[in-house]
């Protein structure tokens, strides 16, 4: 089966490589694109969801992903839009069954709940032993619509930490950062290369604003700092302190900073993920079969 994945240019989509790598196990053609001009002649598209009130094709089977609820300002107003206004797939896929609910669809299309998980190559960072380290916190994933990321990272600057920063960013927001010191702005990197920085850091920030829908959804990053056996070092809000104390883990918070040494003297305790595996998640939600029927 000819398999497309329709992603956004500016988003950070690991699932999109987790389904790719997946699915070509079992011999599908996948492709990953931001442009629906070359899925024309696939069987199936999986669409991460913005506004698309058109089908293209009638002869391609879509399946609808809704990896997250929609941004303020007017969150709930754009999900009602996105219900009512967006053509009918012949399946859906959401991150949870909390994304599910808000966008409170009343038809009967078959849908599939799947969690956010990570790559198993996130596992190999803890195989490094004695650590030569270069930064002292990461930070990977989106800068747009991340109200206080700027004014925390300026903050954690003046401690004197080196800070490495994954992912893109407007040209407006790349000057901002530019001018602070200590901080190295990689921009979008490969799995390949996320890790060879994960391989030299001692830890993950997760600065996720405490507002609705960010402070109720998983945080890719976190999971993926505990997987790479990163400390992690986070603002606090609701999904962050129900996913340590669930997962019998130990974070350091921005409250609790006091130095740039005590994030080299706590006692970080990585969060339990291994159920959050992406071959693990898939497999046990039948998504192969899902796919494919």
């Amino acid at each position: 089966m000819k398999i497309g994945i329709l992603g956004k240019s500016q988003s950070y989509l690991p699932e999109a490589f987790a389904y790719q790598k997946y699915l070509e196990k079992y011999n599908h053609e996948v492709f990953i694109t931001a442009n629906h001009d070359e899925l024309i002649n696939f069987d199936t598209i999986i669409m991460f969801m913005g506004f698309y009130p058109n089908k293209r094709n009638e002869n391609i089977k879509y399946i609808h992903e809704y990896n997250s609820l929609s941004l303020q300002p007017y969150a709930h107003l754009k999900n009602k839009l996105k219900n009512y206004l967006n053509f009918k797939p012949d399946k859906r896929i959401f991150l949870n069954n909390y994304v599910k609910f808000f966008f409170n669809f009343k038809d009967n299309i078959s849908y599939l709940n799947r969690d956010m998980g990570y790559d198993i190559s996130f596992r190999n960072c803890q195989k490094i032993i004695n650590k030569k380290i270069e930064f002292d916190l990461v930070y990977t994933g989106s800068f747009d619509n991340r109200t206080g990321l700027l004014k925390c990272i300026k903050y954690l600057s003046k401690f004197g930490f080196k800070i490495a920063l994954i992912g893109n960013m407007k040209n407006n927001l790349y000057d901002e950062y530019k001018k602070i010191a200590n901080v190295s702005l990689l921009g979008k990197l490969d799995l390949d290369e996320i890790i060879k920085i994960f391989n030299i850091t001692k830890c993950g920030l997760n600065f996720t604003p405490d507002i609705f829908p960010f402070n109720v959804q998983s945080s890719t990053k976190t999971i993926e700092y505990s997987a790479a056996g990163l400390g992690v070092l986070s603002n606090r809000y609701i999904w962050v302190e129900t996913f340590e104390k669930s997962r019998t883990a130990n974070f350091l918070y921005l409250d609790q900073l006091k130095s740039k040494d005590q994030i080299y003297n706590y006692n970080f305790k990585n969060a339990y993920v291994d159920d959050l595996i992406w071959e693990n998640i898939l497999k046990k939600n039948n998504f192969k079969e899902f796919i494919e029927n």
